[in-house]
């Protein structure tokens, strides 16, 4: 995930059925609906404004218009697909 995002350290903790992200000593809740997206990404730019790929992440995220399906982000398995129980 630091790789991608830019290189800076970056964790995720798993506790509960809640996901945070820890970045540095700050720690952010993951959201898991989709109008929570970029309020989180923003926040993670405002945190680390030197990172160019964070900021162009948040610009793409802001630009494109997201599915009207696209809910809960949990919908979505890992290739992208909305699952068949999530219509």
């Amino acid at each position: 995930m630091s790789a991608y995002y830019g290189g800076h350290r970056a964790s995720l903790l798993m506790e509960n059925g809640v996901i945070t992200a820890r970045h540095g000593k700050t720690q952010q809740p993951v959201p898991n609906q989709a109008e929570g997206v970029i309020p989180y990404f923003s926040s993670l730019a405002t945190l680390l404004p030197k990172n160019p790929r964070l900021a162009a992440h948040l610009e793409t995220l802001q630009t494109t218009a997201a599915p009207a399906d696209s809910e809960s982000l949990s919908a979505t398995d890992p290739a992208g697909q909305t699952s068949e129980s999530g219509r």
